[in-house]
């Protein structure tokens, strides 16, 4: 039986390095928005490499913090989770949702207050994960997995037949704003499929540590690149078979994917795609899904066999972990610096301007936790309103 208490979480170091990681890439694309001054001849090169930190990015972080709510609840298969990890779940889930919404406040310039405050952003969609990931854990593993691909390839469809009718039917336009919202960056369909994806590996996870033995451990990590091959392999050959390589102006339908709209790189300019663009990059596409799962699955497997089954880490890792421990902080402190960046272009400089302000906010993390003991944090906030101990990490 597993000792349930926060030590278990956070001896899962792995889970910790994949989303020190990914939120290191959300710092760095919101900084590279910032940092581009529209620059026609390098429209494109800024386009790709702005959605190439996003694919990394946010997708990921979602998927990976969906990850981690099984060991808040320490849910193994056919077991209720216990009600006071329930809780734990349900009030951090909702303080989240409020974060992201003053997330929205904050940073949403092109609504107005107060249609602002609704919008599916990092934190508002990680917050209702959480109650995604409970419910969902109700539901045998293939059925989830079912559930996910159908959501994954019937969205597109909903989604535009709720664009089309929103205008002439009130109901229409209500579930039309809930589901992509005024501020639709991760819509919830269809990342919710990735909500469910991310339980059944968790969970997978979760029991195999919870026999103590190396040999589950490896095995569950084996079954876990295995399907992320699978997942990475459908994302890239998906396209193929539906004929639609690349995003041009004949194939892009913009009722399809309205949030690309909230990103300034895109919408600068006429068009609001980037010609000859594959489709794997277009976020919330089939394709792009898949290999947000593959790609942080894969990246997920390696650490946590370096890190929690051979127990190899080095100053790399410390550095991403440390990362991870204060990622709704980093969301809201970089707003402090952002606007320094604010189109001062030079491709000679932005490589050694972004590794110094990663220093720069590390240093200040590194400073509350030294001082205040990360009192001063959103992330003590947080444990504290959900019921957690101060040392356990989200």
């Amino acid at each position: 039986m597993i000792k349930e208490n926060s030590d278990f979480k956070n001896k899962l170091q792995g889970l910790e390095f994949a989303k020190g990681i990914a939120i290191i890439f959300i710092l760095i694309s919101y900084a590279f928005n910032f940092w581009i001054a529209y620059n026609y001849n390098l429209r494109y090169l800024f386009g790709y490499i702005f959605l190439i930190l996003e694919f990394f990015g946010a997708s990921s972080f979602i998927f990976l913090f969906s990850f981690s709510v099984i060991f808040t609840l320490n849910k193994k298969m056919g077991r209720i989770p216990k009600k006071a990890n329930r809780n734990k779940v349900i009030r951090q889930s909702l303080v989240l949702i409020l974060l992201g919404m003053l997330f929205n406040i904050v940073s949403v310039r092109n609504i107005s207050f107060p249609l602002s405050i609704w919008g599916w952003n990092v934190l508002l969609f990680i917050g209702v994960s959480q109650m995604i990931c409970y419910f969902a854990l109700k539901l045998v593993r293939w059925t989830r997995l079912a559930i996910g691909i159908l959501l994954i390839f019937l969205t597109p469809g909903v989604r535009k037949l709720l664009f089309l009718g929103k205008d002439i039917n009130i109901i229409f336009d209500i579930i039309y704003n809930i589901i992509v919202s005024p501020v639709p960056k991760y819509p919830l369909l269809p990342y919710a499929s990735i909500c469910l994806f991310s339980t059944i590996f968790g969970e997978l996870i979760f029991e195999a540590r919870s026999l103590k033995s190396e040999y589950a451990n490896i095995n569950s990590v084996s079954s876990i690149i295995k399907y992320s091959l699978i997942f990475i392999a459908v994302g890239l050959f998906l396209p193929i078979f539906q004929l639609n390589l690349f995003i041009t102006s004949e194939n892009f339908n913009m009722n399809s994917y309205p949030f690309l709209e909230a990103y300034p790189i895109l919408v600068g300019y006429s068009y609001v795609y980037i010609p000859g663009m594959p489709e794997f990059l277009l976020m919330a596409s089939p394709a792009n899904l898949f290999l947000i799962v593959g790609i942080s699955l894969l990246i997920f497997s390696f650490s946590y066999f370096k890190i929690d089954i051979k127990k190899r880490k080095n100053k790399v890792f410390n550095f991403f972990i440390f990362f991870a421990k204060y990622p709704i902080s980093l969301l809201f402190l970089q707003f402090i610096f952002l606007p320094i960046f604010y189109q001062l272009l030079s491709i000679e400089l932005i490589f050694f301007v972004f590794i110094g302000y990663i220093a720069l906010l590390g240093l200040i993390l590194y400073v509350l936790r030294r001082f205040t003991n990360s009192i001063l944090t959103l992330e003590f906030l947080i444990k504290i309103l959900s019921g957690k101990d101060k040392d356990e990490s989200i």
